[in-house]
């Protein structure tokens, strides 16, 4: 199975932004100028409850066009 790094890879990107203001709209701007397929977003302990996704997450899942993964801490 092809994974990061392996050069069965047709894509390989590996970048890090550094920016300010609201982390939604920076995650949804950077997504879609680097032409990013899919948004993954780690979440809090407490998967399940309502307070483990917070309102940076929320916003993005509302906004975004590009597919959003969120990911629980243990999975």
């Amino acid at each position: 199975e092809a994974g990061i790094g392996d050069p069965a890879r047709s894509c390989i990107s590996r970048e890090i932004v550094i920016s300010e203001g609201e982390v939604s709209d920076n995650v949804i701007d950077n997504a879609e100028k680097y032409h990013c397929d899919l948004i993954m977003l780690g979440t809090r302990e407490g998967f399940l409850s309502h307070n483990s996704i917070g309102p940076t997450i929320k916003a993005i899942m509302r906004r975004s066009k590009i597919p959003v993964l969120v990911v629980p801490p243990k999975a």
